[in-house]
């Protein structure tokens, strides 16, 4: 977010133009495409593993404390059973 808030800055658009309000971070994909991260196996297609993380847990973490820190309000998107895990811990 640092970065952004940065890059947003450059640009000269004044800085009461422009919020930031919840920042969305993304753990995992969806069940349709088999990148929901799982615990399991997908069992109904073997081959293709138990998903895709997009963020390691220590990262995504990081994030939220520096989102929280900055007084902004944090979503997660997590499918799959084990990305909610992550997320919880990341909110913990």
């Amino acid at each position: 977010l640092a970065d952004d808030e940065r890059r947003l800055r450059a640009t000269g658009v004044p800085a009461e133009r422009v919020a930031f309000g919840q920042l969305k971070g993304y753990v995992d994909g969806s069940l349709g495409s088999r990148t929901a991260l799982l615990f399991q196996p997908y069992c109904d297609e073997p081959g293709v593993g138990a998903g895709v993380p997009v963020l390691d847990p220590d990262t995504l973490a990081r994030r939220v404390v520096d989102a929280h820190r900055r007084g902004h309000q944090v979503g997660i998107h997590a499918i799959g059973d084990r990305a909610a895990a992550v997320a919880l811990d990341a909110l913990e």
